[in-house]
């Protein structure tokens, strides 16, 4: 080899070429890994390069274009309800101005206090954020909650200190009876939702988690709010499409939905989803179905054998009860061992032992059916025995099971069209697009993509062997490096006596021997069987 007038040996170009590749490696920019140690990067393009056949494919992502009101900030407001009138609370300055002896007029202003703070359970919650920016005059679909503590708005409609705000608003769906709610807000953060089109347009090298938060929270806000919709974790499942199973369940559709921010811009990923839930129905008819009876009769005759049946299948459920100011709903704790007509329990205001059968007939609502057990929707050691007439909620999840089903292409296709169909209609309804300008399509996006020709592998010499649809056989084909085996044994399953015959068809001997002529083929070398072990 020249160089520069002169000729180096081969060993001098190693050395010089092993050198400038030390050197490169030297130089190269540290790789940035995760906590599991892969290395952190972009996948390829499903078409990249020349080989195999162009195709495309229909994937379930759906795109959420941006209109020109999509707003260019959000502002997070932090905000905590607490009941007001259904509380009691009351004016805390009075009651401690009026005693010199502060301590139990202290101790029951505390108390006072404390229970006014009560946060508001998260599932009147959304109502109670509707009731406010009805209150305050906002556009439909302006506010957006996440069920918890934090709203967003798109523009500054609230004030950015702390305020209290009294609303009215029903604390169950459907309801006609309001209570008092005292809303306190203040302004915890300002998000720059324009980060997103930078981080697509290669401005940021990391998604912004703040804006897909908020992007996130705007789409889910509009399947909260849907009386049709229940949520469970990232799915929404809707109850007008339920299907009788049997045994007291149903199975629920809806999709399981994710938002992305990929190269072609922000994606909803939808794939269909399906729930067995309980069903809602008269809870004397989930029994009587758990118990295999018809009706009231066949339960009543089931016996404790059977209601012990159905208790396992009810309990944890909640139940709705009417009562004097209106229905409750509470869990299902199980059933009582006995009818209601035998069923005790201490009257405190008679000051005598009492069936609650003969309760509801004293207080003018006898039982149509006084020997069957009641509901217990208290615990263990203090029962709180009602009649089975309520019904489980229409969202009743606690005996949610789940799995997405699996369609072949062409179905699942068709059904998540629907499913995309539907969710655009939701999210145009709850004013995604005209408070915050994000609107849905609903066809799947396309991407170009390539089949790749089956592997090649090299097993030893100049054979090859193609790996076509996934499998592939080892004969007449040697590894290319031998390989031992030291131990190995034979499970037979079969009698003894079958095997043990040398001459037999079944014979274990001649197995052994065709099971080392096949190994030596493969280039496996196999140690002796020397003694042999039988357990």
């Amino acid at each position: 080899m020249e160089r520069g007038g002169g000729t180096i040996s081969m060993e001098e170009a190693a050395a010089a070429l092993k050198a400038v590749v030390g050197a490169a490696h030297a130089f190269a920019a540290p790789v940035n890994r995760q906590s599991g140690g892969d290395v952190m990067g972009a996948s390829r393009r499903p078409n990249l390069g020349t080989l195999g056949n162009a195709v495309t494919l229909l994937t379930n992502y759906f795109a959420l274009a941006a209109s020109p009101a999509f707003p260019a900030q959000a502002r997070g407001i932090g905000g905590q309800g607490r009941a007001s009138g259904l509380l009691g609370a009351r004016d805390h300055s009075t009651a401690a101005g009026a005693s010199s002896a502060a301590g139990q007029t202290q101790g029951l202003q505390q108390s006072r206090q404390r229970r006014e703070q009560l946060r508001v359970p998260p599932a009147p919650a959304y109502s109670i954020v509707e009731a406010l920016a009805r209150q305050q005059g906002w556009s439909h679909g302006t506010s957006r909650f996440d069920g918890r503590s934090v709203m967003y708005l798109p523009a500054e409609l609230l004030p950015v200190e702390l305020r209290e705000w009294n609303v009215k608003a029903s604390t169950t769906p459907g309801g006609n009876m309001e209570h008092d709610f005292v809303v306190s807000t203040r302004l915890l953060s300002v998000v720059a939702l324009t980060s997103l089109s930078s981080y697509l347009e290669g401005g940021l090298q990391q998604v912004p988690r703040d804006t897909m938060q908020v992007l996130d929270m705007v789409v889910r806000h509009a399947f909260a709010v849907h009386p049709a919709v229940c949520i469970v974790g990232q799915t929404f499942l809707y109850a007008d499409a339920a299907q009788r199973l049997g045994r007291g369940n149903e199975i629920w559709g809806g999709f399981r939905q994710s938002l992305k921010a990929v190269q072609s811009g922000l994606q909803i990923n939808m794939d269909t989803a399906f729930y067995p839930v309980a069903s809602a129905r008269p809870l004397t008819e989930l029994m009587a179905e758990l118990c295999s009876s018809r009706g009231p009769e066949g339960l009543a005759r089931a016996g404790p054998v059977g209601w012990a049946t159905a208790a396992k299948g009810v309990a944890g459920l909640k139940v709705e009860f009417a009562q004097a100011k209106g229905s409750r709903r509470k869990a299902l704790f199980g059933l009582s061992e006995l009818g209601a007509d035998r069923t005790m329990f201490m009257n405190q205001k008679a000051g005598r032992l009492m069936s609650v059968a003969e309760y509801f007939a004293n207080t003018g609502r006898p039982l149509a059916w006084p020997q069957l057990p009641c509901a217990n929707l208290g615990t263990r050691p203090k029962p709180n025995f009602v009649p089975v007439r309520g019904r489980a909620p229409d969202n009743a999840t606690a005996n949610t099971i789940g799995n997405a089903s699996k369609q072949e292409p062409g179905p699942r296709k068709g059904l998540i069209g629907k499913q995309a169909a539907r969710a655009q209609q939701i999210l145009q309804e709850s004013g995604a697009e005209s408070a915050w300008g994000l609107a849905m399509r609903t066809d799947l996006l396309q991407v170009p993509a390539r089949v790749l020709p089956a592997p090649v592998l090299q097993y030893g010499g100049e054979r090859n062997l193609v790996m076509g649809s996934g499998l592939w056989t080892l004969r007449d084909v040697k590894f290319l490096d031998a390989v031992s085996v030291s131990s190995w044994a034979v499970a037979v399953l079969m009698p003894r006596e079958e095997v043990d015959t040398p001459d037999s068809r079944t014979s274990l001997w001649a197995f052994i021997d065709l099971l080392g002529a096949s190994m030596d083929k493969a280039g496996m070398r196999m140690v002796s069987m020397g003694a042999c072990s039988r357990l």
